[in-house]
């Protein structure tokens, strides 16, 4: 069933193209260069608790300072950092976060064979964070679970759980292991999430409307 529901989506809404790099979505790019993978590693961390737009102007401003560098985020004095980063939110915990990350993987090269519980030793990596952060900066197959989904596959009915790791196995073992799959998934659940599927949803016109017993229910009632 989450397979037909990725169908769905991905007919409804198209191609998402995540991740947008230098603020711009391109679908059709499937791999980054050491300097893209850092920019999307930064956004990971940014986009804690916050909406994408302000993450792209927080990135904005470092890319105007040409600081999306390992070695200048390590140096850059912490003040500036989180004046630069301010339109994210939470600026003060996200400087502490992007030092305590910038200095925890030096040099980049190693970055590559981090495994998954290396990145949870980073204080402010999470397990979210971790998984954007693997798969879309490092290619690796881990699908993200954020708010989104988790309000999606509990409304669907087909999975009752509130826990990420039970979320994300679930995913991942019954949807075909592939990153692009992955990526353009996730990034479906979040365009759900915003046109349709909210905290106060708008069932009518949902695409996956028949798949869900949340919806379906509602619809029932108000007939």
């Amino acid at each position: 069933m989450l397979y037909k529901i990725y169908k769905k989506l991905l007919k409804y809404f198209g191609p998402q193209g995540w991740w947008p790099i230098g603020g711009i979505y391109n679908p059709f790019k499937k791999c980054f260069s050491e300097k893209e993978k850092f920019e999307v590693m930064v956004g990971a961390i940014l986009t804690q608790n916050t909406a994408w737009n302000n993450v792209e102007k927080a990135l904005s401003n470092l890319r105007r300072a040409n600081l999306l560098d390992i070695k200048k985020i390590s140096k850059i004095n912490s003040r500036k950092l989180e004046t630069l980063i301010k339109p994210s939110g939470f600026y003060k915990q996200k400087a502490v976060r992007l030092k305590n990350f910038v200095n925890s993987v030096r040099p980049i090269g190693l970055i590559e064979n981090m495994s998954r519980e290396e990145w949870f030793r980073i204080n402010g990596i999470g397990p979210e964070t971790a998984d954007s952060i693997l798969l879309y900066a490092l290619g690796k197959p881990y699908f993200v679970v954020d708010a989104y989904t988790k309000r999606l596959v509990n409304r669907l009915g087909i999975f009752n759980s509130e826990k990420y790791e039970e979320i994300r196995e679930f995913f991942e073992k019954n949807i075909p292991r592939s990153i692009e799959i992955y990526k353009e998934y996730h990034a479906l659940i979040v365009a759900l999430a915003k046109n349709f599927c909210k905290k106060n949803p708008e069932c009518k016109n949902c695409p996956i409307l028949k798949d869900c017993k949340y919806g379906m229910s509602k619809m029932r009632k108000k007939n």
